[in-house]
C-alpha cells in the first residue's frame, strides 16, 4: 500500500505543488541578463537529458526483447522436452518454479535472484533420456534452446544495470533546479507568466522522474515485467502467478481466477512464502 501512496506523492502532489509555487513565491529581479543565461542552462539540461533518455530506452526495449526472448525459450524447451520418454513434467516444474522466483525480485537483481533455480533448470534438461531418442534433431534443438538461455540471462544482466550514476545526477538536479531559479526571474507578476512557468516546472520535474523510472528499471517493471510471465504459464499449461505485492500495488490490471497468489511471510526481508491458489 505504501508503495501506492507513493505513486500518488510523486506523480500528483509534487506536481501540483509546483504548480502552485509561481502564484506564492515573491518576486524579484536580479541586475544580469536572465534571459541568455536560462537559454544556455535549459540547453545544457535538454542534451543531458535527451542522452540520457535515448540511452536508457534502448535499454528499455533491448530489456522488452530479451524478457520476451527468454519465456519464448522456456516454451520451446518444455515442447521439446515432450518428444522424450520421460522428463517433461520436471521440466514444466522447474520452469515453473524459476518464473515463481524470478517475479520475487525486481529486475536489477532478477538474474542473481534465479541462479539456482536456472541451474537446476539446465540440469533438468542435460538429465533427459537422449539414448532413446530416434531423430537427434530434437537433442540438438534443445540443448541449442537451452543454451541461448544463457546469453539471454547475460543480456538481461547487462541491460538491466543503471546507466545514470550519482555524478550524472548531481548535474542533472543542479542543472534543473538552476532552470527553475532562473524561470521565476522571467515573471511580471501576472497569472499568464505564473502559469507558464509552473507548467515548465512541472515539464521538468517529470522529466527527471521519467529517467529515475527507466534507468531504475521501474518503468519496465510496471509495465510488463510480469506480463511476459503470465504468457510462459499459460504456455506451460500452468495457472498465472502473482506475489503478493503486485496485487497489493495495483499493478496488475484485469485478473483472471483462478490464479495463484504468493502470500509472503516477512516481505522484503524474506521471500519464504506461501502459495495460495485464488478461484474467487
Amino acid at each position: 500500500m505504501h508503495k501506492v501512496i507513493e505513486r500518488i506523492f510523486i506523480k500528483f502532489f509534487v506536481p501540483l505543488f509546483l504548480l502552485w509555487l509561481p502564484f506564492v513565491v515573491p518576486q524579484y529581479h536580479v541586475n544580469f541578463d536572465t534571459a541568455s543565461i536560462l537559454t544556455v542552462v535549459s540547453l545544457l539540461f535538454a542534451i543531458l537529458a535527451g542522452f540520457f533518455i535515448a540511452s536508457t530506452t534502448t535499454n528499455y526495449f533491448s530489456l522488452q526483447g530479451l524478457l520476451s526472448q527468454e519465456g519464448a525459450n522456456l516454451i520451446a524447451i518444455l515442447n521439446l522436452s515432450k518428444f522424450f520418454k520421460s522428463g517433461s513434467e520436471k521440466i514444466r516444474e522447474v520452469i515453473d518454479k524459476y518464473l515463481i522466483t524470478g517475479l520475487d525480485y525486481e529486475l536489477p537483481a532478477y538474474i542473481e535472484g534465479t541462479e539456482k533455480e536456472f541451474k537446476e533448470l539446465t540440469i533438468a534438461v542435460d538429465e533427459l533420456d537422449y539414448a532413446d531418442m530416434t531423430n537427434d534433431n530434437f537433442s540438438s534443438d534443445i540443448q541449442g534452446t537451452k543454451n541461448e538461455l544463457f546469453g539471454i540471462r547475460q543480456g538481461i544482466m547487462l541491460t538491466a544495470r543503471k546507466i545514470i550514476g550519482t555524478y550524472h545526477w548531481l548535474i542533472l538536479i543542479l542543472l534543473a533546479l538552476l532552470n527553475n531559479i532562473l524561470l521565476f526571474l522571467l515573471r511580471d507578476g501576472g497569472w499568464l507568466s505564473s502559469v507558464i512557468v509552473g507548467v515548465l516546472l512541472v515539464a521538468t520535474y517529470f522529466i527527471l522522474v521519467l529517467l529515475y523510472e527507466l534507468d531504475s528499471g521501474l518503468f519496465m517493471e510496471e509495465q510488463l515485467s510480469f506480463e511476459t510471465a503470465e504468457k510462459v504459464f499459460e504456455g506451460i499449461d500452468k495457472l498465472r502467478y502473482y506475489p503478493e505485492y503486485l496485487i497489493k500495488e495495483k499493478r496488475v490490471k484485469g485478473l483472471v481466477v483462478p490464479y495463484r497468489l504468493g502470500v509472503y511471510k516477512d516481505y522484503p526481508r524474506s521471500m519464504e512464502k506461501e502459495i495460495r491458489v485464488i478461484d474467487i
